[in-house]
């Protein structure tokens, strides 16, 4: 199921004989059996755990469309800051002029059917290349596929994997597909970038990647200031600006660099660890990141050289920083994704 899907059956799920609930030009309809309609922004909020509580915007629709019961409950304790709160749960919360509601009940949301790899691991790399590497209306054979996903790796995806991610994006409506020349002669084309993306961010998992981090506190007045003394190190091996600093270099939108993050081979690594002294993450400045078991470095399949410096590409900084809870992270996703696709 796409997410615009679930947000419209979370939505109908949440309406009532009294108050009809409807998605309309990315805006939510409000509309009460008696009294005026009115409508707000949709914010869509990705996060299950009660720390996304957080990420309520005052005059927006604010939906959960995977939220967790501990989650619900953050919502219910929290104090109404918010026109306007949904969730995949039931809760529904709104201040709207006269119009108060404060309910929640069961909601049975159909659960997505996936059919098809997670796009984690070396099945991301495919979601990656198709958008860094535009091919056209028409995406290349896929022999020729193997070596757009590999990028600067020396392995990456086989056909057979490849194939498999390409038809669930069919599956998931992601891209379209001509069979009418028989299953050896598949054709994909149209990808759409956006709900790619989202796709990608909803099943990109920190944890699967099994990194090796530490914090590190180097002298340097900010987070400018630091990537500047990575710059001038000339770190050895392979290294790459990662998370939501990536994303501010390639699409400035704070007014502040978030920390800077490296992903890093071993080489670099031990070059990395000697930029500052290993500290605790609250004063760290700088966190350096390798995968662990010799694992090959997928973040480096696609990266670029932005202001000298490697750093993730776009769309896999889009994906690490929508994956992240922290002040304003949302707006610098929301603002990449919005250059890419």
């Amino acid at each position: 199921m796409r997410e615009i899907e679930r947000v419209r059956e979370i939505l109908r799920g949440l309406s009532s004989a009294d108050l009809s609930l409807r998605l309309l030009d990315g805006k939510v309809a409000v509309r009460p059996s008696s009294g005026k309609a009115t409508s707000l922004p949709l914010k869509v909020i990705r996060g299950r755990g009660p720390e996304a509580a957080g990420q309520t915007s005052a005059n927006a629709f604010n939906l959960f469309i995977d939220a967790g019961p501990r989650l619900a409950g953050a919502l219910k304790g929290a104090p109404r800051r918010a026109k306007a709160v949904g969730t995949s749960t039931g809760l529904l919360r709104l201040r709207l002029g006269d119009l108060f509601v404060d309910v929640e009940r069961p909601l049975v949301v159909p659960l997505a059917v996936r059919r098809g790899p997670k796009l984690q691991g070396l099945s991301g790399l495919v979601a990656e290349a198709l958008v860094v590497h535009p091919t056209g209306e028409q995406l290349p054979s896929l022999e020729k596929m193997v070596g757009i996903c590999a990028g600067a790796l020396a392995h990456g995806p086989s056909v057979a994997q490849i194939q498999k991610v390409l038809a669930r994006l069919d599956a998931e409506q992601i891209l379209s597909v001509d069979r009418s020349r028989g299953p050896r002669f598949t054709q994909y084309f149209a990808v759409q970038v956006g709900e790619l993306l989202r796709l990608w961010a909803r099943e990109y998992r920190p944890s699967v990647n099994r990194s090796v981090d530490v914090a590190v506190y180097v002298t340097a007045r900010d987070p400018d200031a630091v990537l500047a003394l990575v710059k001038r190190s000339r770190l050895r091996g392979r290294w790459a600006v990662g998370g939501p600093a990536a994303a501010q270099l390639w699409r400035p939108t704070l007014a502040r660099t978030p920390g800077v993050e490296l992903w890093t081979d071993d080489d670099a690594w031990e070059d990395a660890i000697k930029l500052g002294k290993a500290v605790e993450g609250e004063v760290a400045n700088l966190t350096i990141r390798r995968l662990a078991g010799g694992r090959q470095p997928l973040w480096f399949a696609h990266h670029e050289v932005n202001t000298g410096l490697p750093v993730v590409s776009r769309a896999r900084a889009f994906v690490e920083t929508a994956a992240r809870m922290g002040p304003r992270l949302d707006e610098l996703a929301d603002a990449l994704l919005e250059s890419i696709a």
